[in-house]
């Protein structure tokens, strides 16, 4: 947002700063209160005039919602506020108001359930894997014994191969094996920039591995399925089958192929085999969260709790 420029490796540093994610991880509310207002007035629109809905994760706390608020309302002047939890958007967005969510996001995994509307915050958790991690280990593994040459960033190759090759299997220890042996052909070729070209093949497979091994990612955790079972056994036992019945995944992870799989077997390897596992996702709809905020809005906007 300054006149000053920056080329090559000095630019790096300014990546995905104007990313919703950047803002909410370094917590500079003020940079997004401004570049909130850039937009307001690209589009003619006046904030004074116009109450604002936030749709805010599950690990944005009160304290830096309320921060959030005093520092738009200094730079925007906007009469209202209310907050929408974007758990209960997507929910809403799919018809539904119980879930249990597992929102993939990009430094972790929220996972947070909500029954007949209402939240319960022991149900709630975040498991330290997220998106980064999947593609930090794509470098480690690739490029550690690969003399790269080029001024292409590897970050930005790693997440290319992340989201054209990476998925997950139910039999992922047969796979190893046949890769070991060379009884099954698993290689996957990618071109570099240079002109250099590199073969992979169990790496595909094992990136998707950290949410079920954090260790590969050296994250000492207990894994995603551990931290669902938690989240889903936080109910009273009458309502655990509806929770399972309504697991909704959102996020990155929705892309890996194969991932809602392996989940909806671990998982069911968890319980009697008389309850039923259902996962449903929201890759159908890339605006679902803005779409089931807005009815949300529509539906209950005479009783918003705003502020």
């Amino acid at each position: 947002m300054g006149k000053e420029r920056h080329y090559g490796n000095k630019a790096l540093k300014f990546k995905d700063t104007l990313l919703i994610k950047y803002f909410l991880k370094t917590k500079d509310f003020s940079s997004f209160a401004y570049f909130l207002a850039e937009i307001f007035k690209n589009q003619g629109w006046i904030p004074s005039e116009s109450n604002l809905i936030i749709v805010y994760p599950s690990y944005i706390s009160k304290i830096e919602l309320n921060e959030l608020k005093r520092i738009l309302q200094e730079i925007m002047s906007f009469p209202k506020f209310a907050f929408i939890p974007n758990s209960a958007a997507i929910l809403t967005a799919l018809g539904k108001d119980t879930g249990t969510i597992i929102d993939f996001g990009h430094f972790s995994t929220r996972i947070e359930g909500i029954f007949k509307g209402f939240p319960n915050f022991e149900s709630n958790f975040i498991f330290p894997i997220g998106g980064h991690h999947i593609t930090q280990y794509l470098i480690d593994v690739i490029f550690e014994k690969y003399q790269y040459s080029s001024t292409h960033p590897l970050y930005s190759i790693a997440q290319k191969i992340k989201e054209d090759v990476v998925e997950s299997s139910l039999r992922i220890d047969e796979i190893i094996d046949e890769i070991a042996t060379g009884s099954q052909e698993y290689d996957f070729t990618i071109y570099l920039p240079d002109g250099n070209q590199l073969t992979i093949n169990k790496e595909k497979f094992l990136a998707s591995e950290l949410y079920f091994i954090p260790e590969l990612a050296h994250i000492r955790s207990d894994n995603l399925i551990e931290f669902i079972m938690r989240s889903i056994r936080a109910w009273e036992r009458d309502q655990i089958p509806i929770m399972l019945e309504n697991i909704v995944l959102c996020g990155q992870g929705v892309k890996i192929p194969n991932l809602k799989s392996k989940l909806q077997q671990q998982i069911k390897k968890r319980f009697p085999i008389t309850l039923n596992v259902q996962i449903f996702e929201d890759s159908q709809n890339p605006n679902a969260i803005w779409k089931g905020a807005s009815q949300i809005y529509r539906n209950s906007q005479k009783r918003m709790e705003w502020e």
